[in-house]
């Protein structure tokens, strides 16, 4: 069963939680033919990015996250955390994308609408947050694409631990 610790602020097992929480878990992660976060999350009902687009063409101010359209100003109300921390930009809301890669998620929480406010007022519609990989087991991996028009893309990544030092 998954653990979960987005909708409480502590660890607590899925099923016991008071709302409704999407886990996209490490498989879903592998298996999406999704080439960025946001397009990972777009499998999740009512999330979106402001314009629509995918993380590859929109520049960040324009990726900011709304759940279920909330969200008439610049800000999207929904909170983004990286293993606990928020992640965006405190003022409007959006996000660099493009410094998140793919590989490095383990998983995503994603709890939407008002159950998600003991994070505060920046979490009015919702809140994901990302889990990093454990950074304690030895490896690296690396991804490779290509495409026509001499388009290519990369993305590694790579752990080790040393003693007590990961």
């Amino acid at each position: 069963d998954a653990v979960v610790v987005s909708a409480t602020r502590t660890e607590q097992a899925l099923k016991s939680l008071p709302m409704h929480v999407v886990v996209v878990n490490e498989t879903k992660v592998t298996e999406s033919a999704a080439q960025t976060v946001p397009d990972l999350l777009r499998s999740v009902p009512g999330f979106t990015t402001r314009d629509f687009q995918s993380g590859l063409v929109a520049g960040p101010s324009q990726s900011i996250v709304s759940f279920r359209g909330l969200g008439g100003s610049s800000a999207g109300r929904a909170l983004i955390l990286l293993d606990g921390i928020p992640a965006g930009d405190p003022f409007s809301g959006w996000l660099d994308w493009g410094r998140i890669p793919l590989l490095l998620l383990q998983s995503a929480e994603v709890v939407r609408g008002g159950s998600s406010t003991v994070w505060g007022s920046r979490s009015l519609g919702g809140v994901v947050n990302l889990r990093t990989i454990d950074p304690h087991r030895d490896g690296a991996t690396l991804m490779i694409e290509g495409g026509s028009l001499g388009t290519y893309h990369g993305t590694g990544m790579a752990s080790a631990r040393f003693d007590k030092v990961s």
